[in-house]
This record gives C-alpha cells, sequence and structure tokens, in this order.
C-alpha cells in the first residue's frame, strides 16, 4: 500500500492525516484499487484498526472529511452519522442559522414553514377547482330539486325576506342608486343599440 501512503501528508500523529490526491465532490478521498474505487478513509481504518463493523460506517471526529488518520474516525450507525452531520452545521441548506430557536427536530423551522406554506397554496388551489368542479355537475344533476327547495323556502319565509329586503334597501339606499346610475353609464350603448334593433325589427 505504498501507493497509498504516498498521497498522504502526515504533518503530526495526533493530527488530521491529509489526502492530496483525488477528491469526491463531497470532499472524501478516493482511490482505485484493484479496479474499483475506494473510500480513502475507509483504507486507512482497515489497515491500521481493522474491518468497520457490519451495518456500521465511519464518522470524522474531526469532522475533516479529508482527513485519513484513522484515529479520527469512530464507527457509528448511519443515523447516528447523519445526526452529528447535523449537530454541527451553524445553516441550514438555504442559509438560515440553525439556532435551539429555530430548530424542529433537526429541520429547520423557517425552510418548514416555507415549505407548509407553498404545500398548502399548492393543494388549496387543486381542492378549489376540484369542489368548483363537483359543485357545478352536483347542480347540473340535481337543479329540478335545488329549484323545488328553494321555492319551498321562499314561499314558508316570504314575510321575513321581504322585510329583510326592504330594510335592506332603505339602509343602503344611497349605495344602490350610485350602483345603479354606474350600471346605466357602463351599458348606455349596449342598451340603445338593443332597443335599435328591437324597433328595426318590429319595423319590419
Amino acid at each position: 500500500m505504498n501507493r497509498f501512503w504516498s498521497k498522504v501528508e502526515i504533518t503530526s500523529l495526533h493530527g488530521c492525516w491529509e489526502w492530496t490526491a483525488y477528491r469526491s465532490q463531497a470532499g472524501y478521498g478516493r482511490l482505485g484499487v484493484n479496479g474499483k474505487v475506494k473510500y480513502a478513509h475507509i483504507l486507512s481504518y482497515e489497515q491500521l484498526r481493522g474491518a468497520v463493523p457490519e451495518g456500521l460506517e465511519l464518522d470524522h471526529l474531526c469532522r475533516n472529511r479529508g482527513c485519513v488518520n484513522p484515529f479520527h474516525l469512530e464507527a457509528v450507525t448511519p443515523l447516528e452519522n447523519v445526526r452529528r452531520g447535523k449537530a454541527t452545521k451553524t445553516r441550514c441548506s438555504r442559509g438560515h442559522k440553525r439556532s435551539p430557536e429555530n430548530l424542529q427536530g433537526y429541520n429547520c423551522k423557517i425552510c418548514t414553514r416555507e415549505w407548509a406554506r407553498v404545500y398548502r397554496a399548492k393543494h388549496r388551489s387543486r381542492d378549489a377547482k376540484k369542489k368548483a368542479a363537483y359543485q357545478k355537475q352536483y347542480r347540473a344533476e340535481n337543479r329540478e330539486k335545488l329549484n323545488a327547495k328553494g321555492k319551498e323556502y321562499y314561499e314558508s319565509n316570504k314575510v321575513e325576506l321581504n322585510l329583510r329586503s326592504k330594510e335592506y334597501a332603505e339602509k343602503n339606499k344611497e349605495k344602490i342608486a350610485a350602483y345603479q346610475r354606474e350600471y346605466y353609464l357602463c351599458n348606455r350603448e349596449k342598451r340603445l343599440a338593443y332597443q335599435k334593433d328591437r324597433y328595426e325589427t318590429t319595423v319590419q
């Protein structure tokens, strides 16, 4: 394994042993051995401390992924390795500070709230369209039943509804008049054209 150790820079026995050759995008040293690419820190651990126990993986206690010092490595479960990695991060992937007030378990509260907002908005829009389509279909299929129910309700509450309508008209007299004037002005040309067509049809 002279080829392996020629790519390691050892400055002190207890310090980090830096891997000087190829590293992955994540920062771990890589080396080709017998046609297979392996992690440098795992090769170092296996040479000096023995095989990694089955079901465990190596965690860098020094938090330096380029270090191959086997005494800076500890065999832990994948879950524990992830937990330690997240515990050392000061900011989340979107740059929010990982303070105790901003953590929900291991997750960033700000990111969680933003994700929930986007999720609710997306599904609210989809549910609204689904509900509108269902209501339209229901009204089409039950039009006679709904009309009969509306007439029945009106007949049984005619006095109260008429009284309520008069009260609303008295209370909002100016508002209704203003709306009527605005409607008259907006639809004046359309109304004149309709009256002209009707007149011409009657004359003919």
